[in-house]
């Protein structure tokens, strides 16, 4: 009778012992992400992070919005369902229309996202009427805003942002770091402006502190805007045929929208805003490109990074 010995490496290797390949879990991950937002389900998850993190904070609109957000992450088929985007976009829209007067531009822009997502979620092809919707949506919203500032004449001689440096603490850093502005002058505007407002004061005007280089700061940054968003209004707007004949100037559409997304809202970051967009952008890529998609999700991240108050953090940490 003879007895059978197994070494170590007879047997089975441990798994703890096993020696793992970074380069591999590299590109399991990036495999994973890259399949991840290729799914059609992503921007809809998207949006319901908008709808609670960027409407009204009122118990009637947040308790509402946050049990559809929560029944939309856990079953898929409400998810894409037409009724549940068009109850969505009606609790949204009492809200907007109760406050007409004083809620945020954005907050429109999302009741007419979560309607067209409805739209879509009922046709026959949804997905090309949701790709075509939000390209529709990102062009027309463009296009008016070109619109208004250039029949705007405050906004074409660049008075409307140089008055916007010199007021808004939101645009201290770029008043400072590109027209030479003084933190106590723009800190005295403020002060001055409230004095203005106040009803108990005589005073009826005033004289704002400047440079001689924030006149042209504001002229530079009112056209480069009206440039940009007249860009992207006619890249999104393009007939399909057209997108055909000038395919590589189509391919810049994504690339400006972010440009304007991550330029504007780091120096206001209105998060409702640069989100909404951003979704309908990741929306309407085209399907093959994983690249845009990671681009549209990172911007989604940093405009909410851009919120923190960095300088503060900074200067306590150093």
């Amino acid at each position: 009778m003879s007895t059978t010995q197994l070494r170590r490496s007879d047997a089975e290797p441990e798994t703890a012992g096993e020696v793992i390949d970074p380069n591999r879990l590299r590109v399991s991950f990036t495999n994973g992400l890259a399949e991840r937002l290729g799914q059609t389900d992503v921007p809809l998850i998207l949006t319901l992070f908008l709808v609670i993190l960027a409407t009204s904070s009122a118990w009637y609109i947040h308790v509402p919005v946050v049990s559809a957000a929560i029944v939309g992450v856990l079953f898929r088929n409400a998810l894409l369902a037409a009724g549940f985007w068009y109850g969505l976009a009606a609790v949204l829209a009492a809200d907007v229309v109760a406050h007409r007067w004083s809620v945020d531009n954005h907050q429109y822009l999302i009741v007419y996202w979560c309607l067209a997502l409805g739209v879509s979620a009922g046709a026959t092809r949804p997905l090309e009427v949701r790709r075509s919707l939000a390209r529709t949506l990102i062009g027309v919203v463009f296009l008016l805003a070109t619109i208004w500032k250039v029949l705007s004449p405050d906004f074409l001689d660049g008075s409307f942002l140089t008055y916007t440096l010199l007021t808004d603490p939101r645009f201290d850093e770029v008043a400072r770091g590109l027209g030479d502005a003084n933190l106590q002058d723009l800190a005295a505007n403020r002060s001055a402006l409230q004095e203005l407002h106040d009803p108990r004061n005589p005073v009826t005007t005033l004289s704002l502190t400047s440079t001689t280089k924030m006149g042209g700061v504001g002229l530079t940054l009112a056209w480069l805007t009206i440039i940009v968003e007249a860009g992207v209004a006619i890249l999104f707007l393009l007939p399909e045929r057209l997108r055909t004949a000038f395919s590589p100037l189509h391919r810049l559409r994504d690339p400006l929208l972010v440009l304007f997304a991550l330029g504007t809202y780091a120096v206001a970051p209105v998060v409702g805003f640069g989100w909404v967009l951003l979704i309908m952008g990741l929306t309407q890529r085209d399907k093959e490109s994983t690249f845009v998609s990671v681009l549209y999700v990172a911007s989604f991240l940093a405009i909410l990074a851009f919120t923190s108050p960095w300088a503060d953090i900074v200067g306590i940490t150093t």
